[in-house]
Order: C-alpha cells, then sequence, then structure tokens
C-alpha cells in the first residue's frame, strides 16, 4: 500500500492509509506453499505465511478455513518457517481480527524450525489482536527442526484477546530438540487474555531423545508463556490430555510460564496432562510440572482444579 501511495495510486493517498482495512469472508486456503516474502523475525529471517502473509496493514478474516488434509499450507520447506497459514507482523492499530475461522492440518516448516504451525503473530500496538470464537487443529510448527506455537505463536502482541473456541491436536517440534507451546506460545506479549477456550491433546515435542547428542526438551504441552507480564487465564479454559514431551525431558504438562510477573489462573481446569511419557534418564535430567509448571516467575496467582 506505501508503494501505490507514493505512486500517486491510492484514492486519498496517504491520508486514507491509516484506515484501510482488508476484510476476507468465506474464504478456503489449502496447498499452498510460501517460500516468499522473507519477514524479519527475533530470530532472523523466516520464510512467512503459507496461505496469508499481512504486513503493516489490518486484517478481518471470518468464516473461512485455511488448510485441510487434502491440501495444508506450508510457510517453508527448507529453513525457519513462521505461519503454516497465517502470518501477521506489523499490525497497525485497526488489527486482526479473526472469527468463526478454522486453522486446521498447517507446517510452519517441514525441515526446519517453526514458529507458529498455524499462525504466526507479530505486532507492537496494544489490543491489536483479537481471535473469536475460533479453532486451531492438528497444526505443526516444527515438523524436522524445533518448534513453538504448534498452533499460535504470539510475538511482541501486549493486550491480545483470545476467547471462544478450541486448540486441539498441535504440535511445537516433532523431531527436533526442543518445543514450546504445543497449542499456543505466547512470547513478550504482556496483558493477554484467554477465556472460553480448550486446549485439548497439543504436544510440545514429540522427539524420541537422543536427538543427535541432545536429550529432546518439550515446555507447556499445551500453553508456553515466556517473558509476558500480567497474562489472564479465566476460569472458562480447560486443559485436557496435553503433553510436554513424549520422550526425554518434559516440564509444564498442561502450562509452562518463565520470567513473567502477575500471571493469574482463575479457576481453569487441569485434567490428565503429562510432563512426560516415557522418561529419558540423563545425569543432571528432570521432568515435571504435569498440570503447571513455573520458572523464575514473580507474583503468580493460581486457582484451578486439578
Amino acid at each position: 500500500l506505501r508503494e501505490q501511495v507514493d505512486a500517486g495510486r491510492l484514492p486519498g493517498g496517504a491520508a486514507a492509509l491509516p484506515g484501510m482495512l482488508s476484510r476476507l469472508e468465506h474464504l478456503t486456503a489449502q496447498a499452498g506453499v510460501m517460500t516468499a516474502p522473507a519477514a524479519p523475525m527475533a530470530v532472523g529471517v523466516a520464510d512467512c505465511g503459507g496461505a496469508i502473509y499481512v504486513r503493516g496493514a489490518s486484517l478481518r478474516l471470518s468464516d473461512s478455513l485455511l488448510g485441510k488434509d487434502t491440501g495444508p499450507n506450508v510457510a517453508s520447506r527448507t529453513g525457519l518457517g513462521a505461519g503454516g497459514a497465517l502470518c501477521a507482523v506489523d499490525i497497525p492499530a485497526d488489527g486482526l481480527y479473526l472469527e468463526k475461522v478454522a486453522v486446521e492440518n498447517n507446517t510452519a516448516s517441514v525441515t526446519g524450525a517453526g514458529l507458529g504451525g498455524g499462525i504466526f503473530v507479530s505486532t507492537t500496538v496494544p489490543g491489536a489482536v483479537h481471535f473469536e470464537d475460533f479453532s486451531i487443529f492438528n497444526n505443526i510448527a516444527g515438523k524436522g527442526g524445533n518448534g513453538a506455537g504448534g498452533g499460535i505463536y504470539l510475538f511482541d502482541a501486549p493486550d491480545a484477546l483470545l476467547q471462544g473456541g478450541g486448540i486441539e491436536y498441535n504440535l511445537a517440534s516433532a523431531a527436533g530438540s526442543s518445543g514450546h507451546g504445543g497449542g499456543l506460545a505466547i512470547v513478550d506479549s504482556p496483558r493477554t487474555r484467554v477465556s472460553d477456550l480448550g486446549f485439548i491433546a497439543n504436544s510440545a515435542s514429540t522427539a524420541w531423545s537422543p536427538v543427535g547428542l541432545t536429550v529432546a526438551s518439550g515446555r507447556g504441552g499445551a500453553l508456553s508463556i515466556t517473558g509476558s507480564d500480567d497474562v489472564v487465564i479465566a476460569a472458562s479454559v480447560n486443559f485436557l490430555q496435553n503433553q510436554a514431551a513424549l520422550h526425554g525431558q518434559g516440564t509444564g504438562g498442561g502450562l509452562y510460564a518463565e520470567a513473567g510477573t502477575g500471571l493469574r489462573i482463575d479457576g481453569a481446569l487441569f485434567q490428565e496432562n503429562w510432563s512426560i511419557v516415557y522418561p529419558f534418564q540423563f545425569e543432571g535430567g528432570q521432568s515435571g510440572g504435569g498440570a503447571i509448571a513455573l520458572l523464575s516467575t514473580e507474583d503468580s496467582q493460581i486457582t484451578a482444579t486439578l
């Protein structure tokens, strides 16, 4: 859009740019492979968005399906991939709104590391991310390497709101040495709110140890929260049958939180979650927190059914 403004081809010119809002309804996107454009990430440059790539623009997406088992979307086949179905970066104040959207069977990276098997979002604008009545099902962040956010990866997205729906059967890392947040990874995103949501049968890592010379590790089978203050998990959130790691070292089968303050869990249900399924014995290794694991956090307030 900026190029169109500079070329004099956008009605209203620069004054109209902030109000531009993309609206997509009843969209089905499948069997897409995106190896470009490259988008800057916190850890380098990634191939971004197997079906949809949004940068510096707002988007409303409703009543849509991204990915199917007959034609999954892939962000990258060879390197770092972000957002197997949707990658949205530098989102402005008009925001990213998803309503009644299903994101299924997508992969961020086939052979490398992956961030957000279904969706990757990055924005510094408070309250720009709003997901409602959505389904994130059977996505993989890193199929051949490390992964984070098997379903969704939120990075630098303050005041994000995720309410209503399910995050189910997603995987952060299938064969790498490290997996974080099988269903959802919240990174540097303070005041994120999660409500009316079910995390079911997600896995942070399914690798079989050792991976090379490294013991595979998984943190946060359903949800991983890192460097994010004042995150709120409402009473209407259920964590059921999630696992941090299949074989190796697992921490936080349901929820893992690290390096943050003010985490609030207001009565959520944790049932049949596992930190590790098949322990791998090695010196200095330890698994724990079948339901919840907290590391270097402060002022956490937890009320939960375990």
